[in-house]
């Protein structure tokens, strides 16, 4: 009975936080939205760009210098 009651709790704060979560993202969309006449967004392939920098100073990844 104990377990049971402790998933409801663990549960609702995990409900919490996607609440704030969301209610914070949706004011930093309201705000660029209202403030701001064009917004871009840019799709970047993070892992394909830190791929090519991988190792060490003696040994640098390829196309660092570039």
């Amino acid at each position: 009975m104990r377990w049971e009651k402790a998933c409801r709790r663990v549960g609702r704060l995990h409900h919490q936080v996607a609440v704030r979560r969301d209610a914070a993202l949706h004011q930093v969309t309201k705000a660029l939205a209202t403030r701001f006449a064009v917004v871009a967004v840019e799709n970047l392939n993070v892992a394909g760009m830190t791929r090519s920098a991988r190792g060490t100073v003696v040994a640098p990844g390829r196309r660092v210098r570039q």
